[in-house]
Parts: structure tokens; sequence; C-alpha cells
């Protein structure tokens, strides 16, 4: 692929809302995801079924969930985009329990791209800023 290529998928991967996020979670993402994907995080790294489950609970927690890509640079087979995520905390999430806050997170994520798909997810949210929003810290 292209880089302009790679920066359309992952574009079009920041790009959803929480209807997209049930329906690709149903199909089991085969449009984005390589085999062996795995996501990286501060906390720790998920397969592709452990990140899935994280992205059911997010949809269930913020049943208006949306996610809008910012900003997005390439090089090579990597793929930086800054994204911000907004929903309605209406279901539990984390072990808080609905709020009915609104809630806007930033983040940036790093894909690392092959044969079309994501390989590898390196992200960072702004959880501290969520759990403010939420009201669960101060």
């Amino acid at each position: 692929m292209s880089i302009l290529e790679n920066k359309e998928l992952v574009r079009r991967y920041l790009s959803a809302d929480a209807d997209e996020v049930r329906r690709s979670l149903a199909a089991g993402k085969e449009e984005y995801y390589s085999p062996e994907f795995m996501v990286h995080t501060p906390t720790g790294d998920s397969s592709l079924e452990e990140y899935n489950q994280l992205m059911g609970s997010v949809v269930s927690a913020f049943p208006d969930a949306r996610y809008e890509c910012d900003d997005i640079v390439a090089e090579g087979d990597k793929v930086v985009g800054r994204y911000h995520f907004t929903g309605t905390h209406k279901g539990e999430f984390l072990g808080i329990p609905p709020t009915g806050s609104k809630v806007k997170v930033e983040g940036i994520c790093i894909f690392k791209i092959r044969d079309a798909r994501l390989v590898d997810m390196w992200v960072v949210n702004d959880m501290l800023g969520m759990m403010q929003q939420l009201g669960a810290i101060s």
C-alpha cells in the first residue's frame, strides 16, 4: 500500500460512531486487523480478542460514542493519528457506575500497517482527563 492508502485506512479507523464500532465487532473487524494484531498501551499489551472486549465495553458504557480523527502523519509503514472521543456515560465503565456525564477524551495512536491491515497499535489516551470528567477523581 502507498502512504496515502495507509493514511486513509487509519483515517477511516479513527472516525467511527458507536454503531460502526458495534458492526465492526460483530463482523470480526477483518477489514482492519491482521491476525497477529496487538495493542500496546502504558498498562500493557492486548490481543485482538482482548481489545475487542474493551471496545465492546466502551460502546456499552457510551452508547453515543464518536471517534474523530484530528491529525494524521505517515512515513513508510507507520501512521500516527491524533483523535478525540466523545460520548455520554450511560453504562458502567471501568467499575464506575453511569454518571450521565458527557466526556471528550483525546488520544494518539501509532499504527504499523502491512498488507492493508493494522499489525500493531501503540495508543495513549488522556485517561486522567476522562476520570476527572466522570467525577471519579478530582
